[in-house]
């Protein structure tokens, strides 16, 4: 998704700036939104979707980003979306 992402993609970077890793974590960090309504909502307002809604129209974006949610959204239609940050220290 982002440049860095990539298998290696940090670690060359980093070899490249004659930097060497000290630590290398990934540290594991769930969004819960109240309801599907404030997770499409906070979708839609992200500049990744702006696109989308240009071409498709906000009715069709929200739509399918409801019909995204649904595998994420437990007891009183709370919206729990897993993620996870790498957090390289490096001198």
């Amino acid at each position: 998704m982002y440049a860095l992402s990539a298998p290696g993609a940090l670690d060359e970077l980093l070899a490249t700036a004659g930097m060497t890793p000290r630590s290398d974590e990934t540290i594991g960090a769930t969004t819960v939104f109240t309801d599907a309504a404030a997770a499409v909502e906070a979708f839609l307002s992200a500049g990744a979707t702006e696109l989308a809604v240009r071409y498709s129209g906000q009715s069709t974006v929200a739509t399918a980003l409801h019909d995204a949610l649904t595998p994420f959204t437990g007891e009183g239609d709370q919206v729990s979306l897993p993620g996870w940050f790498r957090v390289v220290q490096a001198r």
